[in-house]
């Protein structure tokens, strides 16, 4: 399926520049599925309509506040995403600071203080004062060009996500933060954001094999499956009139 993603992509890239409407609305629908990741793990059963709706026009009636927090801190982080992105800025720890100020509605970054198992995940992360330096290690391995997954930015993308929740810094918005810099490694490498299809058992499962068995492909399957389904619609939206 890779082969396929590549090909499509070329395509893709051969389109470009897109006129302005159809830019706008792969940008829309590139929020949209990128939020829509979130809440479906989050167990929301917010449709994608209402997501709209909250997107463009602020809350519904039908969304609890949680979700309309969510939503709109996720707004706010795909943005910095994509400003960090059309300036090619590295991850840094001062990137997942901030990262970690916007999905928690302007709270400052505070590295966890125990190493009690993560719930769901069962999983027992580094000691606190191992974090800065598994941090420093983390955010090479992001920045760095050639290593054994330059071939596949998808199978790089799926360790960057598990590699994070396997730090598991903070109290909080591991998950949320571990996808973001999945997405924002793969749109540097001209990749579009996408609906990551699972749900919060599966997703939890996906983690759990990684952690507990070194094992990616469940992620990195969900990530190549929606990848390849994103780059098709993208494929018919971009088509030559």
């Amino acid at each position: 399926m890779f082969r396929e993603i590549k090909k499509k992509k070329l395509i893709l890239e051969n389109r470009r520049p897109y006129k302005k409407g159809v830019a706008d609305a792969i940008r829309e629908m590139d929020f949209l599925d990128w939020i829509q990741t979130s809440l479906r793990i989050d167990g929301s059963s917010l449709s994608r309509e209402q997501v709209r709706e909250m997107f463009l026009n602020g809350p519904v009636t039908s969304a609890t506040v949680f979700e309309c927090s969510l939503i709109e801190n996720l707004k706010h982080l795909i943005s910095k995403a994509f400003d960090m992105q059309s300036m090619n800025l590295r991850v840094t720890d001062t990137v997942i600071a901030e990262a970690y100020n916007i999905i928690s509605s302007g709270s400052e970054p505070v590295l966890r203080r125990d190493c009690s198992p993560v719930a769901g995940f069962g999983h027992i992360p580094p000691a606190t004062a191992a974090i800065p330096e598994q941090l420093d290690i983390f955010t090479h391995f992001i920045n760095t060009s050639q290593d054994e997954y330059s071939s596949n930015p998808l199978e790089k993308a799926a360790q960057i996500h598990n590699r994070f929740i396997e730090i598991y810094p903070f109290p909080k918005w591991n998950e949320e933060l571990a996808r973001f810099f999945m997405f924002y490694y793969l749109l540097c490498r001209g990749y579009p954001a996408f609906i990551l299809g699972f749900s919060g058992s599966e997703y939890t499962a996906a983690v759990k094999a990684y952690l507990e068995k070194n094992d990616s492909s469940l992620f990195y399957g969900a990530i190549e499956r929606a990848v390849f389904s994103k780059l098709d619609a993208l494929m018919h939206l971009t088509a030559p009139e």
